[in-house]
Parts: structure tokens; sequence; C-alpha cells
């Protein structure tokens, strides 16, 4: 009996990891809590550096650690072209870059028309949930910096408010364009 204990022991011991979030410790004061951080933070200084008027850094995580499974994605304009850099992954990262027309109605033409990078009231969390998955947008446009999340729990109750005739915010219907340009569409 002692020894199943043991192995079960072992075993719970070094399987928790791989399904565990990472955290900041106490006292740790590193820049970045994962290798796909440095990535993305670099991608985006070289795209300023070239002097790249508009990028979106969208990090989707669960919002109180950092899962194995998260994913950041680096979207800008390239002479009328889409442009995007998915980073998956956090110590081990793997990394892909693609292309997409930029069809009328578009995710940068609809930031621009809705004006987002103004919007400064926070998007309320609706759901009693403590935490979820979700997205933290970073807006960079012309050296200025404007930041957003959304919990996957409160985009679904934004949409299902949304389809029963109540308003909608423009950060909520520019995250489901983007989940429409990544395939990610189950919800709508």
């Amino acid at each position: 009996m002692k020894m199943k204990f043991l192995i079960f022991s072992f075993l719970l011991f070094f399987t928790m990891g791989s399904f565990a979030q990472k955290q900041r410790l106490v006292g740790d004061d590193s820049r970045f809590l994962c290798v796909a951080d440095s990535i993305n933070y670099f991608s985006i200084k070289s795209l300023t550096d070239r002097r790249i008027q508009l990028i979106f850094s969208i990090l989707y995580d669960y919002d109180n650690g950092r899962v194995s499974e998260a994913k950041h994605y680096i979207l800008w304009k390239d002479n009328e072209t889409g442009r995007m850099k998915t980073i998956t992954g956090c110590d081990n990262p793997s990394t892909s870059d693609s292309s997409f027309i930029l069809e009328p109605g578009n995710l940068f033409n609809y930031f621009d028309s809705c004006k987002i990078d103004t919007i400064s009231r926070e998007l309320t969390m609706i759901s009693m949930m403590s935490h979820d998955m979700g997205y933290f947008v970073t807006v960079y446009l012309s050296g200025q910096e404007k930041s957003f999340r959304i919990r996957d729990c409160d985009l679904d109750i934004y949409n299902e408010q949304y389809r029963n005739g109540f308003g909608n915010d423009p950060r909520v219907t520019w995250i489901n364009m983007f989940e429409k340009l990544i395939g990610k569409s189950s919800r709508h």
C-alpha cells in the first residue's frame, strides 16, 4: 500500500506542471514571464522601428496566469496587405507568419471608423465567473499604446445581448471580427 501511495504521489507531482498555469513568483522581477513574451516584445519593437503606424498585439490567455497553450497574435498592415504573426505556447513557443487580403470593412478600417483608440471606459465584467480565458489587446498607434481586455465568458454574454437587440461595444465587434479572421467563429 505504501508503494502505491509513493508511485501515485510521484506521478501526481511530476504531471502537475504540464497542467498548471505559469505565474510570476514573489520577488521575480524578470521582464518576461515566458519566452513567447520576449518574442512578442521584440517583434513589435521591430515593427515600430520600421515605423508601422498601427499594430495590434493580442494575447489570448488565462486572466490570472499563463497557460501552455496561450497565443500571441500581432497584426499590422503593410502596403494594403494584412500581416499576422502567431506565437503559440509559453516556454517552447512556435511561430507562424501569414498574410491576408484587406477587404472593405476589415479590422483596420473598422478600428478607424469606430475610433476604438478613443474609447477610455473599461469593458464591464458581466459574468460572476472568477477566472476565464480571454483577450488582452494592446493597440500601438503612432507611438501611443491603448489596451483593453475581455474574457470569453463576458464576450459570450455581450454577443447574446446584441442578438437580443441591445447595443454592442465596438471592441466586442472587433474581437468577433478577429476571431473570424483566425477561424475561431464558433461563438457567432
